[in-house]
């Protein structure tokens, strides 16, 4: 090396001007208001369950542990059902978290099997303590509609 200093180079302006400016600033506001609004929906919604965008370590939900049961009604007679002879392993688990859109899907597929007139679905659970909590309990009467 000679001892000489390196030469800087020249930035020039490169930041947007006028109304270019006015569109950045509005797509990175709207990004911003996103990344707010989605996972807020999930803190102010009704469904104490869905805890995808919640700090799970500090979460007494996620604790809790639930047996799901399935029912179907035939003719007069209900009857239990086994779930894992039925839907995936991952289907269970969602259920057992009382994942409703899970609950919901189940309900209307046993709904399309011919000699089924009623479905209903039964979350038996326990909280960190092995404390019973109130059962979940959804169902759907089939009809014309499968």
């Amino acid at each position: 090396m000679s001892g000489q200093e390196p030469t800087p180079l020249p930035l020039g302006n490169t930041a947007p001007q006028g109304r270019q400016r006015w569109w950045w600033s509005l797509a990175i506001a709207a990004a911003l208001a996103i990344q707010l609004v989605v996972p807020l929906r999930y803190y102010v919604g009704d469904d104490r369950f869905d805890e995808r965008f919640s700090w799970r370590m500090f979460s007494a939900i996620r604790v809790v542990r639930c047996r799901t049961a399935l029912f179907e009604t035939k003719g007069d007679q209900e009857v239990p059902v086994e779930l894992p002879k039925i839907i995936h392993q991952v289907w269970i688990t969602n259920l057992n978290r009382n994942r409703q859109s899970v609950v919901d899907a189940l309900l209307q597929r046993r709904c399309q099997e011919p000699s089924v007139s009623k479905a209903r679905i039964v979350n038996r659970c326990q909280d960190a303590k092995g404390v019973e909590m109130d059962p979940q309990e959804w169902s759907r009467t089939c009809g014309d509609d499968r």
